[in-house]
């Protein structure tokens, strides 16, 4: 892909680039809200099918995003969710889907509550994502036999 001054995309994918050499351990510290957070926004404001092309992108932010899905604090959920959104309308996530519909049941109430936040920003138009699986965890959501705790939206 060529910069031009025109074309606000180089920049984007040169910010998703940049995020690949945040290390690792920064993912599982404690007390790593801010920072997730930031790195969810980002990428999901960052995010395009160039990005997504780029060798091993998946290596760092599938990791990230998912360790903040399931994230105890809400904020680092919200912009998990968007970020993950986001990735909906460029590519299927059928497969996430199914992850959250068969962990959804055992799952901590922190993770239950981002998989419910994320299953309802997908954008299902752009691909279908499983969206009866999906519409099936949701409704599961408000089922107290299901669920190890109520889900907050």
């Amino acid at each position: 892909m060529t910069c031009r001054p025109a074309y606000s995309g180089c920049g984007f994918l040169k910010t998703f680039m940049r995020l690949s050499k945040l290390p690792a351990r920064v993912i599982k510290k404690y007390g790593n809200e801010l920072i997730l957070s930031a790195i969810c926004f980002l990428a999901g404001n960052s995010l395009s099918r160039d990005a997504l092309a780029v060798p091993n992108s998946e290596g760092w932010w599938r990791p990230a995003l998912e360790a903040s899905l399931k994230h105890r604090d809400v904020t680092v959920q919200e912009s998990a969710a968007g970020a993950m959104a986001a990735l909906s309308k460029l590519q299927s996530c059928g497969d996430y889907v199914k992850v959250a519909s068969k962990e959804f049941p055992k799952a901590t109430p922190s993770a239950q509550q981002g998989f419910a936040r994320t299953l309802g920003v997908l954008d299902y138009t752009a691909f279908p994502h499983g969206v009866e699986a999906s519409t099936d965890v949701l409704i599961q959501a408000v089922d107290t036999k299901v669920c190890a705790s109520s889900v907050v939206f």
